[in-house]
Parts: C-alpha cells; sequence; structure tokens
C-alpha cells in the first residue's frame, strides 16, 4: 500500500518549483514527512531549483511546525483564509 507521496513541479520560474507532500494517517508523526521533504529538496537543487513553495492549511500544524524548523518561510494567503504558503530556499 501507498503510505506516503512527495513531489514537486516546475513553476513558471525556474528556479521554483511548488511541492506537495502527504502521509497517510496511520503513518504519520514518524518522520516520514520531512525525510520525504528533505529528498526532495535535494533532489530539486540538484536540478537548479532555488526555492520549493507550497500550500498547506493552517489547521496542518505538524507540517507547519516542521516547515519552521527547516527554515521555511510562512504567510498567510490573501483572500485565501485558512491557508499559508510555505517557501523553502534551498
Amino acid at each position: 500500500p501507498l503510505v506516503a507521496d512527495a513531489r514537486y513541479v516546475r513553476a513558471d520560474d525556474p528556479e521554483e518549483a511548488e511541492f506537495a507532500v502527504a502521509v497517510a494517517d496511520a503513518w504519520q508523526r514518524q518522520g516520514l514527512a520531512r525525510s520525504l521533504l528533505c529528498l526532495l529538496a535535494r533532489h530539486a537543487a540538484r536540478r537548479g531549483i532555488r526555492r520549493l513553495a507550497g500550500d498547506v492549511l493552517v489547521e496542518n500544524t505538524p507540517m507547519l511546525a516542521l516547515l519552521r524548523s527547516l527554515g521555511g518561510e510562512l504567510r498567510w494567503r490573501a483572500g485565501e483564509p485558512g491557508m499559508v504558503r510555505a517557501a523553502l530556499a534551498l
């Protein structure tokens, strides 16, 4: 069974990519998201991407805490209540 997924898609800006990480409920809080996000960041950096960005639900406090711990910049989404824009410099 699939327990986690992490991916990025290059944006219009060749130095930025949109990222997404999802972990099945039964597998959360075991470090998978951190490991996958770090692998994703290394992979993206080797391909010339300098920044990963993505939207996170404000109630997803574990992901927001993870992104903060990795040095992520978090900003409220203007006009989109309940969403935070996260950006990781690589």
